[in-house]
C-alpha cells in the first residue's frame, strides 16, 4: 500500500515541475512542501528545489527552444547579470540565518501574490494592441 506521504509528495513534486517548466516559479510549491510538511529548514529546501529544478529546467529549455520559443540573443545579454545574480544570492543566502532566509522568502510570496492581485499600473499597450483595441486604456 502506498502511504498518504508518498501521494502528497509526489503530487507536489508534479505539480512543482509543472509550474517550473512554464517558467512560473514551481520552486515556490516545493519549497513550501518542504518547509511546511516534511519540516526542513529554508536552506535545505532552497538547495533541494535547486537540485530539483536542473532537469527540469533542461527538459523545458529544450521544449521552448523546439517550440521557437527563445530569444537566444536577448538570453545572451542577460546571461552575465544571471550568473552574477546567482553567485550573490548563493553567498548571502549561506550567510542568513535560516529564519530570517524563511521570512524573506514569505515576503516575496506575498509581494508576488499582491502584485497579481492589485493592479500596480501595469503595462501601457503596444502599438499593435493599440491598433487591435483603440478604445481599450483610453
Amino acid at each position: 500500500m502506498v502511504s498518504i506521504d508518498f501521494i502528497i509528495g509526489t503530487a507536489a513534486g508534479f505539480f512543482s515541475a509543472v509550474i517550473a517548466s512554464m517558467g512560473m516559479g514551481g520552486g515556490s510549491v516545493l519549497i513550501i512542501y518542504l518547509t511546511l510538511m516534511l519540516d526542513l529548514s529554508q536552506r535545505q529546501a532552497q538547495g533541494i528545489n535547486l537540485l530539483f529544478f536542473l532537469p527540469i529546467g533542461a527538459v523545458s529549455l529544450w521544449l521552448h527552444k523546439k517550440a521557437g520559443r527563445i530569444d537566444t540573443a536577448a538570453a545572451k545579454n542577460f546571461l552575465p547579470m544571471g550568473i552574477l545574480g546567482v553567485l550573490i544570492g548563493s553567498i548571502v543566502a549561506g550567510l542568513l540565518e535560516s529564519a530570517l532566509l524563511s521570512k524573506g522568502f514569505a515576503l516575496f510570496l506575498a509581494a508576488i501574490g499582491l502584485r497579481q492581485l492589485l493592479p500596480f499600473g501595469g503595462k501601457k499597450p503596444t502599438g499593435e494592441q493599440q491598433a487591435q483595441n483603440p478604445n481599450k486604456n483610453k
